[in-house]
């Protein structure tokens, strides 16, 4: 490349021009640029960091985020079951749900279905009463949701989808789930499935509590103690106190 149609070497161009243009390294030798450099800034200037260098591709360590090789190495989590339209509900579903109440907690049991369409079982609930006389809430603290309902045969089948909706429009923020199966019936997250009582996880907007069997709590429960032991009692009221 020329050099003289550019910049001739006798304009004596400043350096800021010469950094302006690009051009410096192209017009002078080293030792004419290092003296323009040195005319031109009589003070050192402060040390400035290079540039970043852009980060190399990488094509061994890690797939494309969205390429096929991505979804190999984690697949993606199951989609929870969409929840058909209101109209379209099982009829006893949407009568279950006019008569629930909003609340933020709820109670989940497999049989609470049985026991909200007929005469609910003495021992099961002694246990719900007495756990809520122990803690003692607010009024429309607490309210009943199942996961299941017994059709005009009386079989019992688990409606995830249903329950989710319902917990949703109940505005449900924390689900105290009694028993293995009624967690099974609610679909949980694979992490949570088969969880043991006593645990804690956010999933779909809810927190979910893991208890015993309301069957397990009455057991246990000796004569003159709280409802499922002073252990029971208060984990749930350090578990619900954020609620009521």
């Amino acid at each position: 490349m020329a050099a003289a149609p550019l910049m001739p070497r006798s304009a004596s161009p400043s350096l800021l021009a010469l950094k302006q243009a690009g051009l410096d390294y192209l017009l002078f030798d080293e030792e004419t640029a290092r003296a323009l450099r040195a005319a031109a800034r009589p003070q050192p200037a402060p040390k400035q960091s290079p540039p970043a260098r852009p980060p190399a591709p990488k094509t061994t360590q890690r797939p494309a985020p969205h390429g096929p090789a991505s979804q190999a190495a984690r697949p993606a989590a199951p989609r929870p079951p969409a929840a058909p339209a209101l109209e379209a509900w099982p009829a006893r579903w949407r009568e279950r749900l006019d008569k629930t109440r909003p609340a933020p907690v709820l109670w989940v049991y497999w049989e609470l279905g049985r026991d909200l369409l007929g005469p609910p079982e003495v021992k099961r609930r002694e246990c719900v009463q007495g756990l809520l006389r122990e803690l003692s809430h607010p009024p429309g603290t607490h309210s009943f949701w199942p996961p299941a309902l017994p059709d005009a045969d009386g079989n019992e089948a688990a409606a995830p989808a249903l329950f989710w909706e319902g917990a949703r429009m109940l505005r449900g923020r924390v689900a105290l789930v009694f028993g293995s199966k009624a967690l099974e019936g609610i679909d949980p997250p694979p992490r949570l499935s088969g969880a043991g009582p006593f645990r804690q996880f956010r999933h779909r907007g809810l927190l979910l509590v893991t208890l015993p069997d309301l069957e397990d709590i009455a057991r246990k429960t000796r004569p003159g103690e709280p409802v499922g032991g002073t252990a029971l009692r208060e984990f749930l009221r350090a578990t619900l106190a954020p609620f009521a």
